[in-house]
């Protein structure tokens, strides 16, 4: 059974909701969270529904999308108003997929050979065939193996 922390304060009127809040914001992980105001995660997580009617987990989350909001807000008019040309490029190749002409895209795909007919055999069929490749072919291999 999860308890509090010995020695912490455990009503629920000793969080305070607004430091949860900022820390939740700021990114910090639940057992971080947790360790902050004296409890362990299983506390915190019963109190948060009890006191909001939501799980720790969609608490957390709902506080740190607004916290990642707010850095893309600050970084875009750091970007714009502030001229900061790195800044710009760095934007316009994560969110508009901007990229340099001469950097080369690769298809790791287009080299790799097809072996025909093997999308026609059976589970057992190709079990066979894998395990017959992995067989050694001679009595040497056979040695090595050891």
């Amino acid at each position: 059974m999860s308890r509090p922390i010995k020695g912490a304060k455990t009503q629920r009127s000793m969080i305070d909701w607004k430091k949860m809040e900022d820390l939740c914001l700021f990114g910090c992980r639940t057992v971080e969270i947790a360790n902050y105001f004296g409890i362990d995660k299983e506390y915190l997580d019963r109190i948060t529904q009890q006191t909001h009617n939501v799980t720790l987990a969609h608490y957390r989350s709902m506080h740190r999308a607004r916290g990642n909001a707010e850095i893309r807000r600050v970084t875009y008019q750091k970007a714009v108003e502030g001229k900061d040309t790195k800044l710009l490029m760095y934007l316009g190749k994560t969110r508009l997929k901007d990229r340099d002409p001469n950097t080369p895209v690769y298809n790791i795909t287009q080299n790799i050979p097809k072996t025909p007919g093997v999308e026609n055999l059976t589970t057992e069929e190709l079990i066979a065939q894998l395990n017959a490749l992995n067989q050694p072919k001679n009595e040497t291999d056979k040695q090595s193996d050891d």
